[in-house]
C-alpha cells in the first residue's frame, strides 16, 4: 500500500498576512537550486485527484478553521520527496481571505514544500515555486537540469541596454547568442550560448576557483567581461551580465 505524505501549513496572526505578500514574489534561482539538493526538499509535479475540505483547530486556543486537502498523483520529482506516486496537501482552504492556494482537480501543478525536521510531513512553502505546471516551463527546464546534475551548476542571465546617447532607452533586454566561457583548474574549460531569454547554464563542474567570461558580438559592450568565483562540491551558484549595445537601426 502506498504511504501517504501530508503538507500541513501553519501562520499564526501576523505571519498570516506576510505569506499572502511573498506567495507570488520571485525566489532567487539559487535557492531552487539548493534546495532541489536538499534532503527535505519537496518539489514535484502532481495531477490533482482529489480536494475535500475538512475543520481543524489551530492552537493554542483551538480555534477552528477549514483546510483544504489535496490528493496528488505524482509525475515528476526534482527534491528528494515525495518518494511515492501519491502525496497529500493540507492547506488553506482558499477565499474569504486567506492564503490558500486554489487547486483544482484534475490540473497539473509544480508543487513547492519542503519535510518538517520535528513533524516528519510535508509543509507547502508559501514563498515558493507552486503554481500550475504549463506556466513554470522554463523553471521546470532548470529543475531537470539540477536534478541531473553531478557536480556544481553555474548559471545566469545576460541582458543588454539598448539606446543610445547613456543607454537609457529599452532597459534590460535579454541579450541571446553570448558566449560564456568557463575556465578553471579541476573541470578545464567550457563554452556555452545564452538563448533567446538570455541564460546560460554550465554544470558538471568539480569543486574549485574558476573564472567566467562573457564574450559580446559586433556593437556591444560590456564593463564587466569576466568575473572569478569559487565553488564548492554540489554547489550553486548565479553569475549575471550586463552588456551595452547600440540601438537597432
Amino acid at each position: 500500500m502506498r504511504s501517504m505524505f501530508v503538507a500541513v501549513l501553519i501562520i499564526f496572526g501576523a505571519m498570516e498576512a506576510f505569506a499572502c505578500l511573498c506567495i507570488e514574489a520571485p525566489v532567487p534561482r539559487v535557492r531552487e537550486c539548493q534546495k532541489a539538493k536538499t534532503e527535505r526538499a519537496a518539489l514535484f509535479i502532481g495531477k490533482v485527484e482529489r480536494v475535500r475540505s475538512e475543520t481543524v483547530l489551530l492552537p493554542p486556543d483551538n480555534v477552528p478553521v477549514k483546510m483544504q486537502v489535496v490528493t496528488f498523483q505524482v509525475s515528476e520529482t526534482f527534491g528528494n520527496q515525495p518518494s511515492d506516486a501519491v502525496a497529500v496537501v493540507r492547506d488553506w482552504e482558499p477565499g474569504n481571505g486567506s492564503c490558500g492556494f486554489p487547486f483544482v482537480q484534475g490540473r497539473t501543478y509544480l508543487v513547492d514544500a519542503s519535510m518538517g525536521q520535528q513533524d516528519g510531513v510535508l509543509h507547502l512553502d508559501s514563498c515558493g515555486h507552486t503554481g500550475a505546471a504549463d506556466a513554470a516551463e522554463n523553471l521546470v527546464r532548470f529543475l531537470r537540469a539540477t536534478k541531473d546534475s553531478q557536480g556544481a551548476i553555474l548559471f545566469g542571465i545576460v541582458k543588454q541596454y539598448v539606446g543610445g546617447k547613456n543607454f537609457v532607452a529599452r532597459r534590460n533586454q535579454p541579450l541571446s547568442g553570448a558566449a560564456i566561457t568557463v575556465s578553471g583548474d579541476s573541470s578545464g574549460q567550457k563554452t556555452v550560448v545564452t538563448d533567446d531569454t538570455g541564460w546560460y547554464e554550465v554544470r558538471d563542474l568539480e569543486a574549485g576557483e574558476y573564472t567566467v567570461r562573457l564574450s559580446v558580438g559586433p556593437g556591444c559592450s560590456t564593463p564587466s567581461k569576466e568575473r572569478r568565483i569559487d565553488l564548492s562540491i554540489n554547489d550553486c551558484a548565479q553569475v549575471d551580465f550586463r552588456a551595452e549595445c547600440a540601438a537597432e537601426q
